[in-house]
């Protein structure tokens, strides 16, 4: 697993090393299935109130696929917002992973289904 990490905000000082532990925490277990992983921290105004946001973009890289997952998360707090964007990226591939299995079996399931099939009919 790779990480990439952009900064754009000010104030922001041991922000890296945050980032790094709190995806390693999130993605560890699926590391080996993992490419890059790009983390983009921006300001942003929130809507009407003046309020300034930071805005965590996290997009990974599913391997060997190369299927993109991405998540934003908006919070007044950019440690929180990493957290949550972490925590969320970690249970959209677990969701992908489940998914990509439940597609897996239904197709070793048909194949099964189809050579019994065939073996019936060659039978009678």
């Amino acid at each position: 697993m790779r990480i990439e990490i952009q900064v754009h905000a000010d104030n922001l000082g041991d922000l890296p090393s945050y980032i790094e532990r709190g995806l390693n925490v999130a993605l560890s277990r699926f590391a080996d299935r993992l490419g890059t992983v790009k983390v983009r921290i921006r300001s942003v105004n929130g809507p009407q109130s003046g309020r300034v946001y930071k805005s965590c973009e996290l997009r990974v890289q599913l391997m060997p696929s190369g299927i993109l997952l991405m998540q934003e998360t908006r919070d007044a707090n950019v440690y929180a917002s990493i957290d949550y964007a972490a925590e969320r990226i970690g249970r959209s591939f677990s969701r992908h992973l489940e998914r990509d299995q439940d597609r897996r079996q239904a197709i070793a399931n048909n194949r099964t289904n189809t050579l019994k099939l065939r073996k019936h009919r060659t039978a009678a």
